[in-house]
């Protein structure tokens, strides 16, 4: 799907590269390679704010009675911007590659905005993904002689839900087991209570999605540990992941989710694609 924005020119004699063209060459291939791991060529329209069944938290009565005034609130969001960390561990997604970072708006109920940054040999790349009704594009950034640029990627079945945190990790503020109020504190001057518990990841996938999504396939077995963090407005400020998300990460992954601009105004905008010649 993406191989035609690749394309490696040959050298000029034969059987011979120069030493600064091999390393474009790999810098190019890589950003190709890591895009298609990235987004798995399965992209989708699914949206936790049309797809969820009731909220089931369970636990305690207080921290269960804050989860599901939480999962109201942000259901009941526009937009919103995020941010995910990896803060111990590692999500492989190529031999050579390291998710670092994927910030990022999103506007109700399938639009998104997504910049990726994935560590790969000496530097870090930024992918750009943008959906709007369902359709997504990619924009591979200018590696070498290659030239930046957007490619349309259609839709699918599922869309890895690293990209867009309202497809999955969102979805754990309904289904967390065992909930319990741990403490009380204070994020960026907001008074916030962290609700502890445990969630199984695969099993939200499941429910969330056909039995011909690959995406729980994608998901890593079992419950891992969360917390949680919701401001006096039942807004969820972070959740904390300790465990993998993913099948292919690390099993000592930590990652910080944390959730900032609620119902601000969001810009997208559908790309503009120059047709090839």
């Amino acid at each position: 799907m993406l191989i035609g924005m690749l394309v490696i020119k040959e050298p000029k004699m034969p059987g011979i590269v120069p030493l600064n063209q091999q390393s474009m060459n790999r810098r190019a291939a890589l950003a190709g390679s890591a895009a298609l791991a990235l987004c798995g060529g399965r992209f989708g329209v699914a949206s936790g704010q049309d797809a969820t069944p009731a909220a089931r938290p369970t636990g305690d009565d207080d921290a269960v009675a804050l989860l599901t005034d939480a999962a109201t609130a942000m259901t009941e969001l526009e937009t919103f911007a995020f941010t995910v960390v990896t803060a111990r561990g590692e999500t492989t997604i190529l031999e050579g590659f390291a998710l670092e970072e994927v910030s990022g708006v999103v506007r109700r109920p399938t639009d998104f905005e997504t910049t990726v940054t994935v560590a790969i040999p000496f530097a870090s790349l930024d992918l750009t993904a943008v959906s709007i009704d369902g359709e997504l594009w990619l924009n591979i950034p200018a590696l070498g002689e290659m030239e930046s640029g957007w490619q349309s990627l259609g839709s699918g079945d599922a869309l890895l839900s690293l990209l867009n945190p309202d497809v999955l990790i969102l979805e754990s503020v309904q289904f967390i087991d065992d909930a319990a109020i741990d403490r009380e504190g204070d994020i960026d001057g907001a008074a916030v209570s962290y609700v502890t518990g445990t969630v199984d990841f695969q099993a939200i996938a499941g429910d969330l999605f056909d039995g011909d999504s690959a995406l729980r396939t994608e998901i890593a077995e079992g419950p891992v540990q969360l917390t949680i963090a919701v401001d006096d407005m039942s807004l969820v400020r972070e959740i904390e992941i300790i465990g993998p998300l993913l099948s292919a990460e690390s099993p000592d992954v930590i990652r910080l989710v944390t959730f900032v601009d609620f119902n601000e105004p969001v810009e997208i905008q559908e790309p503009e694609i120059t047709p090839a010649t």
